[in-house]
């Protein structure tokens, strides 16, 4: 929790499970039915650990913002768990593609998200194509309510 005055906001700043694949070649391992167990075996723990975060996100006294790798795409079902009754500040304020990660150098992929409250404002949401790590950064600006 972020003590400002009077008010408070709570930040969740989360990770999503990884998908841990170890080498290219292990797509092909069993004719790839060992890849499509790990993925599927992932996207439960991502289901389940949303909704671990969501449950606490509603009890939350507090305006919330919500930032993070959730390893899964906007139209997936971890993103519309995390996301219910909030803003995304990418569909608010961002541009183009909004790509925060690229697979295999290539394709592009928004697996990284700010969503806050109802209440706060997103004013900026900027993407920048700088290859210091495997995901690009994101800089957002907020607005409280009230300020």
């Amino acid at each position: 929790d972020i003590v400002k005055g009077e008010d408070t906001l709570r930040v969740y700043n989360l990770h999503l499970q990884s998908y841990q694949i170890p080498s290219r070649s292990f797509l092909y391992v069993n004719n790839g039915r060992n890849f499509l167990k790990r993925l599927n075996r992932v996207a439960l723990k991502h289901r389940q650990q949303a909704r671990l975060v969501r449950d606490h996100i509603e009890n939350s006294p507090y305006p919330v913002i919500l930032c993070g790798d959730l390893n899964a795409t906007p139209f997936s079902r971890p993103y519309r768990i995390l996301s219910k009754g909030m803003e995304d500040s990418f569909k608010e304020k961002g541009r183009k593609w909004g790509a925060t990660y690229y697979l295999n150098q290539m394709l592009p992929y928004r697996i990284d998200v700010v969503l806050v409250s109802r209440g706060i404002e997103v004013t900026r949401h900027q993407n920048f194509d700088i290859r210091a790590s495997d995901h690009l950064p994101v800089q957002v600006t907020l607005k409280v309510e009230g300020e």
